[in-house]
């Protein structure tokens, strides 16, 4: 599933990306409302766009993220991509 291939194929410097240390988050995490900004607007943005293609919806993260963000985004994208049906499903 996309979770599994997700956390198989993500790495940060060696670990995966849930293991790999959070360095300065709390420096940057004042900075991380406007680039959640940024990235729900792309996100719209794809999805107004190509409406059949969101059971394959991917999000391509910036590579100056720090991992909570990374984090933070994931979960994001995941529940944005399911349809609505699957969604309500998952909240019983």
């Amino acid at each position: 599933d996309f979770e599994s291939a997700f956390q198989e194929n993500v790495s940060i410097n060696g670990l995966s990306w849930h293991e790999a240390p959070d360095k300065d988050s709390e420096l940057r995490m004042k900075d991380l409302s406007a680039t959640a900004a940024t990235v729900c607007h792309h996100i719209h943005e794809t999805k107004k766009e190509a409406p059949a293609q969101r059971k394959s919806f991917t999000l391509n993260f910036y590579t100056d993220m720090e991992i909570p963000a990374l984090r933070c985004f994931y979960r994001l994208a995941r529940a944005i991509g399911k349809p609505e049906n699957e969604s309500a499903a998952a909240g019983s």
